[in-house]
């Protein structure tokens, strides 16, 4: 939790002149090794391009094959951005409410989330007419003609924005507040980031504002629930962009794609 004394929050010990920063404990050190830990293995392990190697399949052209390999990296993301730091925080006797899994406690602050996805609307319509941009989206290919895995994937989706803003936002900023302050919000954003490297420029340097500002809300709100909701209708607006500026969904559909 945010603190709520002047005796939690950080501080510099003075000593002649110098500054001796705060000292890092267990919750700080905990939160920053698993953090670096989780996001090696998804960057090794648990990335939908990890499946096909996992289970090879001559299959592997189908639609539901990429739907299996996206549900892999959902999966994957899930367990790693939300069991692994539930599991630390439950061990150490701590209440995931307290780091984010709650209703927002101030509502004078949840204007900014709707504004947010207003404001995104028009960078998002530009962006979705660049070659980078229908590249990569829809995120499961076969959207257009399998639009049923589509909404499978599309629920996943959702399942891992929880998980990740509850590792960001809620995890990382709520541990490292106590000791580094505002702070943590910016080194929450520094991998946050990172894990946007392989998206379109536009969509990673976005990243970094985004990493701020929903860092700072869910300081403010106690909750990262509001982020999760801007975050994955920002996923959704992209790919029902994405598939509308290639046609629309394909004549003859067939909706699961079999």
């Amino acid at each position: 939790m945010p603190p709520t004394s002047s005796e939690s929050r950080p501080s510099l010990a003075c000593s002649g002149d110098v500054l001796t920063p705060p000292r890092v404990d267990a919750e700080v050190a905990g939160a920053l090794v698993i953090a670096a830990l989780v996001l090696t293995l998804i960057q090794y392990f648990g990335l939908a391009n990890c499946f096909p190697v996992f289970f090879p399949g001559v299959w592997a052209e189908l639609p539901v094959f990429h739907l299996y390999a996206l549900l892999w990296w959902a999966g994957c993301t899930c367990v790693g951005y939300f069991l692994v730091p539930a599991w630390w925080l439950k061990w150490r006797g701590r209440s995931l409410r307290d780091y984010g899994l709650r209703m927002p406690r101030r509502s004078k602050h949840l204007w900014v989330y709707p504004a947010m996805f207003a404001l995104m609307l028009g960078p998002l319509w530009w962006a979705s007419g660049t070659e980078a941009f229908l590249a990569t989206y829809p995120f499961y290919p076969f959207a257009r003609v399998a639009p049923g895995l589509w909404l499978v994937f599309e629920a996943a989706y959702a399942l891992q924005f929880l998980a990740l803003e509850f590792f960001f936002r809620g995890f990382l900023v709520f541990s490292l507040h106590r000791r580094m302050g505002e702070a943590a919000i910016l080194v929450s954003m520094v991998p946050y980031c990172m894990i946007h490297f392989l998206k379109p420029f536009p969509e990673t340097l976005g990243a970094i504002v985004a990493g701020v500002v929903l860092g700072f809300l869910a300081l403010r709100t106690g909750s990262v629930l509001g982020g999760v909701a801007v975050h994955w209708s920002v996923a959704l607006t992209m790919d029902l962009l994405a598939i509308w500026r290639k046609g629309g969904l394909a004549p003859g559909v067939d909706w699961f794609g079999f």
